[in-house]
């Protein structure tokens, strides 16, 4: 509800603004877990995570080659294995899955991806 108030005063925008601002995924690094995680043999990882962890220990680990999906859209495009952001990405992919309204609105706008982890 919070979320919900800082977007009716500042708007969208500002909200996913203050997101990235507030959790500086460039200043985080990848832990062992990270790593650890990423050299498993996923078929897909599924996240709602909005920082680049995932995506950016899989690039250290070099055993496999994960394609990250930020829409719905891109399912169909991506090979696998995949990392899926079910909630948006840092810095660019917006809007952040955060509000209540956003997870009212969920299973209709992101249907695709409701499918994709229900199989």
């Amino acid at each position: 509800r919070l979320a919900e108030k800082h977007e009716a005063r500042f708007g969208r925008a500002a909200l996913d603004d203050f997101l990235t601002r507030a959790i500086a995924d460039h200043g985080m690094m990848p832990s062992e877990m990270h790593l650890d995680l990423m050299r498993l043999p996923w078929t897909d990882v599924f996240t709602t995570n909005w920082d680049t962890l995932l995506e950016r220990a899989a690039m250290l680990q070099s055993t496999r080659n994960y394609n990250p999906v930020y829409s719905p859209s891109d399912i169909p495009l991506s090979a696998r294995p995949r990392i899926v952001k079910l909630h948006g990405s840092m810095p660019h992919n917006k809007p952040f899955i955060f509000t209540e309204e956003d997870f009212r609105r969920y299973p209709e706008e992101f249907a695709q991806f409701v499918n994709s982890v229900q199989q």
